[in-house]
């Protein structure tokens, strides 16, 4: 999982209160957009007090951030890392596909539910 140390600035007001509600395979994505957001906030202290993390967690079958950003270049760097979750395994990482049984959940073949039918 992410280490709150890896990011001080992105993490200086806390971490979310439910902690990081997400699998494993998205945790790249989530390093990937706080390292960007760690760049920008050291470039732009002013930006450092009024930013906060709220809640990570998945809905509908793709990655949620929910942040008190202030800041387009945060805003932008979240979205991308929500947007590729609905193509990534949640578990392992993979190539994904969104579907449903009981609930929204994106995943590889692997890790999917047994009746997926495998693309040519």
């Amino acid at each position: 999982m992410i280490n709150p140390e890896e990011f001080p600035t992105v993490f200086k007001n806390g971490i979310p209160h439910n902690g990081f509600r997400v699998g494993k395979g998205w945790v790249e994505l989530l390093r990937a957009a706080f390292g960007k957001i760690e760049i920008f906030l050291r470039e732009h202290p002013e930006y450092q007090e009024s930013f906060k993390l709220v809640e990570i967690k998945s809905k509908f079958g793709v990655l949620r951030v929910y942040a008190q950003a202030g800041a387009e270049a945060i805003s932008e760097a979240l979205d991308q890392a929500m947007d590729l979750s609905g193509r990534t395994c949640e578990t392992c990482g993979d190539v994904a596909y969104e579907h449903t049984s009981t609930a929204y959940y994106t995943s590889c073949f692997e890790h999917g539910p047994k009746t997926l039918i495998q693309p040519d």
